[in-house]
């Protein structure tokens, strides 16, 4: 079970992105409030289950995917980690 989570200013900066995307596109808050509910029940089952997410074959971090987004991990120690969620586009790489 990871204690604490560690987001990188990257992570932070990238879900608020996210978020105000879908707030200007729809005109309303319902799509961006389920997008981060969503995110948050991603983060909780991380918390529990650290290494449910697959293995990068490159960078060698973890992520899991949830909705249209790719949200990438890495456990620093027993009680920690750090995540980061990554645009759209970017799912096709992978």
């Amino acid at each position: 079970m990871v204690a604490e989570i560690i987001w990188s200013e990257n992570a932070i900066e990238d879900r608020l992105q996210i978020l105000d995307y879908w707030l200007q596109r729809t005109g309303n808050k319902h799509y961006s409030n389920y997008l981060n509910n969503q995110f948050d029940h991603a983060i909780e089952i991380l918390k529990q289950l650290p290494e449910v997410g697959r293995v990068h074959e490159i960078t060698q971090t973890r992520f899991i995917v949830k909705e249209y987004y790719l949200i990438f991990y890495e456990i620093k120690t027993p009680k920690s980690a750090f995540y980061l969620c990554l645009m759209e586009e970017e799912i096709q790489k992978y």
